[in-house]
């Protein structure tokens, strides 16, 4: 019987399977995408920064399926446009900042007229980044996220164009 066994279970098992199993390097890794490897380290930073961003407002499965879809949206983007060969410069990444509602309609960069003053827009991005680096971290990583978006939406649009067909 125990032979039978035996046998049965090495019919069943990948001999890779086994192998990744006394792997030590395999240890720190979740998930693979396109053959890239998600650490056990990005996934613990990236629920960390989401739980602090959400306030605690979500269960931690809540936060945990989030995160986990983002970084998987995340690769298989980032795989299509490096194919693709969509970027994005730093004057779209500046036109979407400043048309952004929370900038422009913001009474710190308004002028007399009540008009949203580039100038003092910039001045504030200088000051905090001279002076305040965590503010400056978070300005960082919103126009990351809008450079990210960007890219993103002009695969997706290029997409829905491509997929139009006549009658």
């Amino acid at each position: 019987i125990i032979i039978i066994g035996l046998a049965l279970f090495a019919f069943v098992l990948d001999p890779s399977t086994l192998g990744d199993f006394f792997n030590s390097s395999k240890v720190n890794e979740i998930g693979e995408v396109n053959g890239e490897t998600i650490s056990r380290q990005e996934f613990a930073s990236a629920l960390e920064a989401y739980k602090q961003q959400s306030g605690g407002r979500v269960s931690e499965m809540q936060a945990a399926k989030a995160v986990w879809d983002n970084i998987l949206r995340q690769k298989i983007y980032e795989n299509q446009l490096d194919q693709s060969g969509i970027s994005v410069g730093e004057t779209d990444v500046w036109n979407e900042l400043t048309n952004a509602p929370s900038v422009k309609n913001n009474p710190q960069f308004l002028n007399e007229g009540g008009l949203f003053d580039e100038s003092k827009f910039k001045q504030f991005l200088a000051d905090t980044k001279e002076n305040n680096k965590e503010l400056w971290g978070a300005w960082s990583n919103y126009m990351n996220q809008i450079r990210d978006n960007s890219k993103r939406n002009t695969y997706n649009n290029l997409v829905t164009a491509g997929l139009g067909a006549s009658l």
